[in-house]
């Protein structure tokens, strides 16, 4: 938001001020860098530049985040059936242990409900046990992987945003002005250019250096023929 806004008022204080101004091409560039400002900060065009990245952090971002809240939702309650059925089991073993403190025999009514009711509270539990188990086991094989894929489309859909909102001011620009390709912005190679610029002004300060102090000594010798 705060490059849009930056953007857009650059190109509204750059009309304002050439609008009034004699020279046609000043007028020209500045009403086509606000129509590029628009191009590239209007919501409401679906093709701009700013709705473009929405479009793209909706679908490939907060799309799959909501997702992942939604399952971590659906998991936190599978936990809380899980723990049901972890108490109804353990219920349903102490009935099993209560028959075999009071030594009833297996073929006694009470033994034979706590043993079928032992297997069925075992058999539910270990379903939605199973089923937590492989969700939490895909959570912590993954988890960084997740992390890793949202960060890298967020880097991606920014580096898009201001690759496209280049490209869109750099049509804007006068023909002798452009910007420079990225691999030239390189830190070394960029202090390679100012060291040969700092290098090259030196060397016409000097040589301008030797032709004054040559210049000035022609004039005194011109002066002052006793010299030679």
């Amino acid at each position: 938001d705060h490059f849009a806004q930056g953007v857009q008022s650059l190109a509204d204080c750059a009309a304002a001020s050439y609008a009034h101004c004699h020279d046609k091409r000043l007028v020209s560039d500045s009403c086509r860098l606000r129509a590029v400002a628009k191009q590239i900060t209007y919501k409401d065009a679906p093709h701009s530049v700013v709705s473009k990245l929405q479009q793209n952090l909706e679908y490939n971002l907060v799309a799959p985040i909501k997702e992942h809240l939604e399952n971590a939702d659906r998991l936190r309650k599978e936990m809380e059936k899980r723990q049901r059925r972890l108490q109804e089991l353990r219920s349903a073993k102490e009935m099993v242990d209560e028959c075999l403190r009071r030594n009833l025999g297996e073929h006694e009514h009470n033994f034979q409900m706590a043993q079928q009711e032992f297997r069925i509270a075992q058999r539910h539990f270990g379903k939605v046990d199973r089923h937590v188990f492989e969700w939490l086991y895909i959570l912590e094989e993954h988890r960084e992987d997740i992390l890793d894929s949202s960060l890298q489309t967020l880097k991606y859909l920014q580096y898009e945003f201001f690759a496209q909102s280049a490209h869109a001011l750099s049509h804007a620009l006068p023909d002798r002005m452009d910007f420079r390709p990225m691999g030239d912005m390189d830190p070394e190679l960029l202090r390679t250019r100012v060291g040969e610029v700092d290098a090259s002004m030196v060397e016409s300060e000097s040589i301008i250096a030797d032709v004054t102090y040559s210049k000035r000594l022609v004039q005194c010798l011109a002066h002052d023929p006793e010299k030679d």
